[in-house]
């Protein structure tokens, strides 16, 4: 590829026409190492099908050692790792077929670490497991309105205007869906997490004054709002339900499809909804992307919204990849989340956080903050494992 050139065996250089700081913290992240001996002269379709995978060779701190598939792998420290030994020599990953099972296994001291669990399965493993400790650990990932600002056929005009988008913004009950959800759930007042931009106030609800804003600016009460989702599972069906009702109190009537089938035909092309209720992760900055009017969430905004977007965020991403000192990336970071509170192309419901147990006995494992720092590496070194 050009711009890339091998300077010698271990090093790579990446040529750029300019500056572009965007690099090291979303590419470089998603790059994984592969054995060019082993996999360099074969195709994509041979590379995913091929015996590497049941015991691949990584840069970590561990090696895989025997793979039982699909039962278990085992690990064993590389001590010559350049981040420094490993605190716990050897690793056993059980591998379940359930999410119960993991959690009998984590309930019975079988396992030291169970991620990614529903809040009862942790409540249920610390109660019955006298070393287990729960973590709920911040994320990325926002579930959010996304307003359908296009010129498709039947678009509402009055959505057209911010004044009622952020009308719309005051009267959802955003806290009713956290309390719902519990422990898992984090309120989004932007859709930043670990960035938030603290001079932005929290979000508070204020129905009065979001049902008055409604009627200056000529909000059409006599229409139903639609709301489209592509999801049938159950808990988002109820936080769809505490989202209508908190509507119906400023006297909205709001009519929810569900089709998870044809979803995305119905979200990029068809576009016969109003709002969009979404979840979307990613990293620090990327999640800006899709305001500066790029590939397919073209299909939400208008020809003169995408003209706005490409202005306002484009520009400020722009400036962002191009700015060398992390307290500048900030700066810019800081006016993207006031851009975007403004122009209120969504409106951010909640952060879903991820649940984890940990045997207390297991120390010196520190869980990623959140994820939309850059790629933090866990430190091994300071493992430790007491009987």
């Amino acid at each position: 590829l050009a711009g890339i050139v091998e300077k010698d065996e271990k090093t790579v250089v990446f040529e750029f026409d300019g500056p572009n700081y965007l690099f090291h913290e979303e590419v470089l992240p998603a790059v994984y190492l592969r054995p060019y001996h082993i996999l360099g002269e074969k195709t994509l379709e041979e590379i995913d099908e091929d015996g590497y995978w049941i015991k691949p060779i990584g840069t970590g701190p561990y090696m895989i050692n025997e793979v039982n598939y699909p039962n278990y792998l085992t690990l064993t420290r590389f001590d010559d790792y350049y981040g420094g030994k490993a605190g716990v020599k050897d690793v056993l990953v059980n591998i379940y077929q359930d999410a119960a099972a993991m959690a009998n296994a984590m309930m019975a001291g079988e396992l030291h670490i169970y991620d990614g669990m529903t809040e009862p399965d942790a409540d249920s493993i610390v109660g019955s497991n006298a070393h287990a400790k729960k973590i709920v650990i911040a994320s990325a990932t926002t579930r959010s309105l996304q307003f359908n600002l296009s010129d498709v056929e039947g678009a509402r005009k009055d959505l057209k205007n911010p004044k009622i988008r952020q009308a719309l913004s005051m009267i959802i009950d955003r806290q009713a869906v956290v309390d719902y959800v519990g422990a898992q759930a984090s309120l989004a007042t932007t859709n930043n997490v670990d960035d938030y931009n603290t001079d932005i106030p929290k979000w508070q609800r204020n129905l009065e004054e979001g049902i008055k804003i409604l009627k200056e600016e000529g909000f059409d009460f006599d229409t139903p709002l639609r709301m489209f989702s592509s999801s049938a599972d159950p808990q988002v069906a109820d936080i769809r339900d505490i989202i209508v009702a908190s509507l119906k109190e400023a006297g909205i009537e709001c009519k929810v499809t569900v089709d998870t089938s044809n979803a995305r035909a119905i979200i990029y092309e068809k576009r016969d909804w109003d709002m969009l209720y979404l979840g979307a992760g990613g990293g620090r900055i990327s999640g800006y992307n899709q305001f500066a009017s790029t590939g397919v969430y073209k299909a939400w905004f208008t020809e003169e919204l995408q003209k706005v977007g490409a202005e306002r965020y484009g520009k400020l991403l722009t400036q962002y990849s191009q700015t060398p000192t992390e307290e500048g990336r900030d700066a810019i970071m800081d006016q993207l989340q006031v851009q975007l509170v403004e122009d209120c192309y969504q409106i951010p419901i909640w952060h879903r956080g991820y649940i984890w147990t940990v045997d207390e006995r297991f120390t010196g494992f520190e869980m990623f903050p959140n994820e939309w720092k850059s790629v933090a590496r866990v430190d091994t070194t300071t493992w430790a494992l007491a009987e």
